[in-house]
């Protein structure tokens, strides 16, 4: 009797051990979505805020939009340096993107979408010079996914109307 007890409490305690796994790995993969979900979303704050930026600063609206036409060595300090500072935020914004995509935080289809603002910042001539001077303070990866990926992409469009 004493051996069916204790088989009994040793079939009771692998059941609970494997509804025990059971519920840790529900509780993981809920954990997982909200993760992603949470990431994606701050990566579309983070690009309505850039958004925002430029169309409730009409000085710096009008130099994004005027300053698409003309390159770099065309403009004045201060459009040079609003236009810089821009580009290099849009950049920084998708190899934020990038990085989380590679880590498997957002899907490719995630990452398509927070692409369009780069095809519009890219497909002016000044944002593709910038991009030249720049690339070297990015990471080896960004810089091959924006050259290969993105800037085919931008250099064929107006940078507004891509897809």
């Amino acid at each position: 009797m004493l051996e069916l007890l204790g088989n009994l409490g040793d079939f009771i305690g692998g059941v609970a051990v494997v509804v025990t796994i059971g519920y840790l790995a529900v509780q993981i993969r809920s954990q997982t979505i909200a993760n992603r979900r949470s990431t994606f979303q701050d990566l579309l704050n983070h690009q309505a805020d850039l958004n925002l930026a430029w169309m409730t600063n009409p000085e710096l609206g009008d130099v994004i939009i005027g300053g698409r036409d003309q390159s770099l060595e065309e403009m004045d300090q201060k459009t040079r340096s609003l236009l810089t500072t821009h580009t290099t935020m849009s950049l920084r914004h998708g190899q934020n993107a990038y990085s989380q995509f590679l880590e498997k935080a957002i899907t490719k289809e995630q990452l398509s979408q927070l692409e369009m603002p780069l095809y519009a910042t890219l497909g002016a001539p000044y944002a593709q010079r910038l991009w030249d001077l720049l690339k070297s303070r990015f990471p080896e990866d960004f810089r091959t996914y924006v050259d290969e990926e993105l800037m085919p992409v931008a250099k064929s469009s107006d940078g507004w109307n891509v897809r």
